[in-house]
């Protein structure tokens, strides 16, 4: 993925996991997680410590966040 190359070194993570199977098959009332009917689950981390590079770090998130958008 292009968007790795371009990654602030260390702390930023893209976990994607797939759901359906027994998890669609529960009402989204039934239980305190609804969008049960979403193929999969993306969550994007990004972790640092020296604020000098919030902006850079930040801008990556954002970015990647932009990309895997619907059209």
């Amino acid at each position: 993925m292009s968007f790795y190359e371009r990654a602030p070194s260390g702390g930023s993570f893209v976990i994607i996991g797939q759901f359906g199977g027994a998890v669609a098959r529960v009402p989204d009332d039934a239980t305190a997680f609804g969008h049960r009917e979403a193929a999969y689950d993306l969550v994007l981390v990004s972790m640092w410590t020296d604020r000098a590079e919030s902006d850079q770090r930040i801008e990556w998130t954002r970015s990647l966040w932009d990309a895997v958008q619907p059209p």
